[in-house]
């Protein structure tokens, strides 16, 4: 009899152990930024508790949690738990938001225990590299920049260029309207894409910038072949929008390559100030090499990733940061090195470490 109460209680306390001794809140914090990173915000949002977090409708809102499209969590370390119902957790992460601009944060996690429930009661923000000053990415326009007044404003530039229209897919984007200390501004990119030209065939990206003034539309720059491309003719195309200086704005335009089983992703920075475009650099976000096939990802000698944010100074244009990870294992990104690169001599000097070189990891 004495053993069956033995072995009774020490099922009870198997079973509860999580709960007694506070493990059961580990996985919080990695499921919340998962379901950030694939937009899942009512997932997300059942993981919290109490009135700051407003209704789903607002948590999952442009200025809140909404604009998200990608997380890369860093590190989560759980504080030793005093308290039976409420611990902490430290939380390195890099969030890709396309809207209020990427950036790095370190955070505090309170988490509470809830009907035998762990949920986020608060998050405060501890470190963030992510520049920003009240810059409005969606200002209030006036209207008239639409695709048939665009089109007339690019004519006499197209008209002068000799290519063969009966070759290239060409595709107006819509344009994005960002405001800056110097004005309201619009950019659009131009994707031309020649898909039936074969493998060797390149695309690329025009990019053009438009300034807002006494209700009217002026063409201020452009850029042709200002990035992207890609195999097969693959144009790339716009890929965000971030805050870069004081009066700067940079354009990410991505594209990619492919050949024997080496895999290239970059991204081309390109700046706007006061409505005049300039290059900034050009960085390899992923590259990944391995045996070809369908499990090419699995199969991988080679997988990494190089995150980038800009980070505030006293300069024009504002620090680059990159930062160099491992992706070898699969949901298990392991920094390899970080760099800061200041603006010096109209250009980012990057490390080598930092550069894309074919032989080497």
């Amino acid at each position: 009899m004495k053993n069956i109460r033995f072995l009774i209680a020490l099922l009870w306390l198997m079973l509860t152990a999580p709960h007694i001794y506070g493990q059961a809140y580990k996985g919080v914090v990695e499921n919340f930024y998962s379901a950030l990173g694939k937009r899942d915000f009512s997932s997300a949002y059942a993981l919290c508790t109490g009135p700051k977090w407003g209704t789903l409708q607002q948590f999952s809102a442009a200025d809140k949690y909404g604009a998200i499209n990608g997380v890369t969590l860093i590190a989560v370390t759980y504080k030793k738990q005093s308290d039976a119902k409420k611990t902490e957790a430290r939380v390195e992460v890099l969030v890709r938001d396309s809207i209020n601009g990427d950036g790095r944060y370190i955070q505090n996690f309170t988490l509470v225990q809830k009907e035998n429930k762990w949920l986020i009661k608060q998050i405060s923000l501890l470190q963030t590299d992510r520049a920003t000053n009240g810059w409005n990415f969606k200002p209030i326009v006036e209207p008239g920049l639409d695709k048939i007044t665009i089109k007339k404003f690019l004519k006499p530039i197209y008209d002068t260029i000799k290519t063969n229209p009966n070759k290239l897919q060409i595709t107006v984007n819509d344009p994005r309207f960002f405001q800056t200390p110097s004005g309201v501004y619009a950019v659009i990119i131009i994707e031309n894409a020649s898909p039936e030209e074969g493998a060797a065939s390149v695309g690329w990206c025009d990019a053009f910038v438009f300034e807002q003034k006494d209700k009217r539309w002026l063409m201020t720059d452009f850029k042709l072949q200002a990035g992207g491309g890609g195999m097969y003719g693959n144009a790339g195309g716009f890929k965000k929008l971030l805050q870069a200086g004081k009066n700067v704005v940079a354009l990410a335009i991505a594209g990619g390559q492919m050949h024997m089983g080496d895999f290239v992703e970059q991204d081309d920075l390109i700046a706007i100030e006061a409505g005049k475009l300039y290059n900034l650099t050009s960085i390899v976000t992923l590259r990944r090499y391995g045996e070809f096939g369908s499990d090419y990802e699995k199969n991988a000698k080679i997988c990494n990733l190089r995150d980038y944010s800009f980070i505030k100074s006293a300069k024009k244009n504002y620090d680059l940061q990159i930062i160099l990870s491992s992706c070898l294992i699969p949901d298990q990104i392991k920094e390899i090195r970080r760099a800061v690169i200041p603006w010096f001599n109209q250009k980012y000097n990057l490390p080598k470490a930092l550069v894309y070189e074919p032989e080497r990891n």
